[in-house]
């Protein structure tokens, strides 16, 4: 009895301890979140009060940047201009300490040599900065000598900008991809199977996309309600809609203003869009018929075509006298496509002509190994 009352005090003490520590963390983040939110607060006319943002890098023997702004008026034009005074002279009496610490943590590191060079090109650009304001225009302007080394520093810098511009554009395409997939499995658990190709209206003849039949299911209930099944998707009303595309299916690196779809069905006999009629609450395949597993049939795909994402139109395969389409053309390699499990994976365009046939069926009986899949 004494041993367990011993035990049983220890352990109320490790709990106490533990939801001390608990309660210290969940304060020290309270207070993280509020410095944080004090210190965006400071900042907030530049998002707040600015309409517009442009920046400009020009590479030559010097660099010349330009940051200008735009706001609704001199008043607020006048409060970005505070704010970008105030980061100024905050940049440059940190210049010293940081300038310091990033050496300190660099001493004796390959990067050495191209973190002084951007080390010295941040202080020149610091020391040239010049700041402008007339009516509701903000400009701020400064340039920096680029030698080989300053040069060398600001490529490696470029590629790594770019190399995660490209990364955080594959990443939102992803979750495009998740969005469409998580509409296709709600819209199954109301209808009891997918949608399919192509859905007809009323008089069973007019053709719709089910790019426009998991609208509901994509947060767009009331664009969905705008759309006149008993028309043409290329009726005049109908075109209003085809001018209202939801970011979900447009590829980050497409034109802003595109009305073109980024993602596709993959349209055959043996795949989960059959083509076959349906109107609108039937036809489609259950997940009861992909056979060969959720997880190892194609749904949709992100590809480059001049399809408005309103026309009953995707991507024909299986067809014996051709070659299957190329797809992607967003990310260099390959593209990324959804599964009928509603995971997504960047599939190769080296891909075996063979393995992307049977990622295609639903019920084909081909196995897949996933894994190697996944190394290509």
């Amino acid at each position: 009895t004494d041993l367990v009352e011993s035990l049983l005090e220890d352990a109320g003490g490790d709990l106490r301890e533990q939801s001390a520590s608990s309660a210290r963390r969940r304060a020290e983040a309270r207070a993280s979140a509020v410095q944080m939110k004090l210190l965006l607060a400071a900042y907030a006319p530049l998002w707040k009060q600015a309409e517009t943002l442009t920046f400009a890098a020009t590479f030559g023997e010097r660099l010349l940047l330009e940051w200008v702004s735009e706001s609704r008026n001199e008043s607020d034009a006048r409060a970005v201009h505070r704010t970008i005074d105030a980061l100024r002279t905050l940049g440059r009496n940190m210049r010293a300490s940081a300038a310091a610490m990033a050496k300190e943590q660099a001493a004796g590191l390959p990067v050495e040599p191209l973190l002084n060079a951007l080390v010295k090109l941040a202080e020149e650009l610091l020391d040239r900065a010049e700041l402008e304001h007339e009516g509701s225009r903000v400009r701020l302007a400064t340039s920096g000598t680029l030698g080989s080394d300053e040069a060398n520093a600001v490529g490696v810098l470029a590629e790594s900008v770019k190399a995660a511009r490209a990364a955080a554009r594959r990443t939102m395409s992803r979750n495009n991809l998740h969005q469409i997939g998580i509409a296709f499995h709600n819209y199954h658990d109301v209808y009891n199977r997918f949608p399919p190709a192509v859905l007809y209206g009323p008089d069973g003849k007019t053709p719709h996309t089910w790019r426009v039949a998991i609208l509901p299911f994509i947060d767009q209930a009331r664009l969905y309600e705008q759309y006149r099944f008993d028309e043409p998707w290329d009726s005049p009303h109908n075109k209003q809609i085809l001018e209202q595309m939801p970011a979900t299916y447009r590829h980050p690196d497409a034109p802003a203003g595109s009305t073109h779809s980024s993602y596709f069905g993959l349209v055959g006999e043996e795949t989960i869009f059959t083509g076959k009629q349906a109107t609108r609450n039937e036809a489609g395949v259950p997940i009861r018929e992909i056979l060969d597993g959720t997880s190892n049939t194609l749904m949709v795909v992100e590809a480059q075509r001049d399809i408005p994402w309103t026309k009953p139109e995707d991507i024909p395969v299986f067809d014996p006298d051709k070659r299957l389409p190329a797809l992607g053309g967003y990310t260099p390699g390959g593209f990324q496509a959804l599964f009928c499990d509603g995971a997504t994976r960047f599939i190769s365009e080296m891909i075996d002509a063979a393995v992307l046939k049977a990622l295609l069926t639903c019920a084909g009986g081909e196995p897949v190994d996933l894994e190697a899949l996944d190394a290509r």
